[in-house]
């Protein structure tokens, strides 16, 4: 039996624990996706991390809470790397704000299943680019000079938002053109970031 500590990707109230624990029969690694409860509803939560326990009783009588299993396991494999989880608990203490709501828009809007388990291809070699812009407009001009080139900003719908969190999480998207919230997509190899306009602010 293992503790699985998680990060709800959900607004908690700050005076509350922003790091909850659950129990499981298997260890899982940083970045799974699993199913939480939360009160009477269940949670998407991000995995931080699994700790083995010998006496699942006592455990429960040491505990200053109550201690409830997970609801279902999302993806055992990681969907969010150890980088951006890192990044989210320091986004949620800069801005006094729940780290699981950048951890949110760090995930697909969707899940790709098929035969019962996650489409994940294989990473390819080539080196991603970012190139940001301060609008819609700029980064539409810049996607339209080059064909290959991948355009991401919030406006887009939640299925051409899924495709793209896809393509650069498997790295089949090299050119990445977009606005603020880029930055927030699983990019599998970036080596280089371009700021078009950055007096703009």
């Amino acid at each position: 039996m293992y503790i699985i500590d998680a990060i709800l990707l959900t607004k908690i109230p700050l005076a509350q624990f922003q790091i909850l624990s659950y129990f499981y029969r298997l260890a899982l690694p940083t970045g799974a996706l699993i199913l939480a409860p939360l009160g009477k509803r269940k949670e998407l939560a991000a995995v931080l991390d699994s700790h083995k326990i010998t006496d699942y009783k006592l455990e429960i009588k040491k505990a200053d809470f109550e201690l409830k299993n997970i609801g279902k396991v999302i993806s055992a494999e990681p969907i969010l790397t150890q980088q951006q989880i890192k990044l989210a608990l320091w986004l949620g203490q800069y801005y006094f704000a729940s780290p699981g709501l950048f951890l949110k828009m760090m995930t697909p809007p969707k899940w790709q299943m098929a035969n019962g388990k996650w489409l994940m291809a294989e990473s390819k070699t080539n080196s991603q680019k970012l190139i940001l812009t301060p609008t819609v407009t700029q980064a539409e001009s810049l996607t339209g000079k080059d064909a290959k080139a991948i355009l991401w900003h919030s406006g887009l719908s939640k299925k051409q938002r899924n495709e793209i969190w896809w393509k650069v999480k498997n790295n089949e998207a090299q050119t990445i053109v977009g606005t603020r919230s880029a930055v927030f997509l699983p990019f599998a190899s970036l080596k280089e970031i371009i700021i078009e306009d950055e007096t703009n602010p």
